[in-house]
């Protein structure tokens, strides 16, 4: 199954993996070329302050941190403290899931 991926600013075609930069921007995930997210950085206004690209490593390091830390505070915490986390941590997988599915593995690497 072949999808083609275009390019949120410049409306061209995403053939690898690597040019690949994927955004969150409420309510929606968005596809941009890795120079077309440089240049348009300060335009885009992404759900993270600090404009974390969802297919970086930064990204994949958080959701993993979640995960780990996610069972002793689960175990240890009150019932408030557990939804909250639990809540965290599936937003932090559900949207890497989502950009994995939707984008990343439609392009070769």
């Amino acid at each position: 199954m072949t999808k083609v991926i275009i390019c949120d600013r410049c409306k061209r075609e995403i053939n690898l993996r690597g040019d690949l930069s994927v955004i969150l921007v409420l309510p929606k995930i968005h596809p941009y070329h890795r120079e077309c997210y440089k240049s348009q950085k300060s335009e885009i206004k992404p759900f993270f302050k600090n404009q974390i690209q969802i297919n970086s490593f930064l990204f994949k390091l958080l959701s993993l941190l979640f995960l780990i830390l996610f069972i002793p505070i689960f175990y240890f915490s009150e019932v408030i403290d557990q939804l909250a986390h639990t809540f965290v941590l599936i937003s932090f997988l559900t949207i890497r899931a989502i950009s994995y599915f939707k984008f990343e593995r439609l392009i070769k690497k």
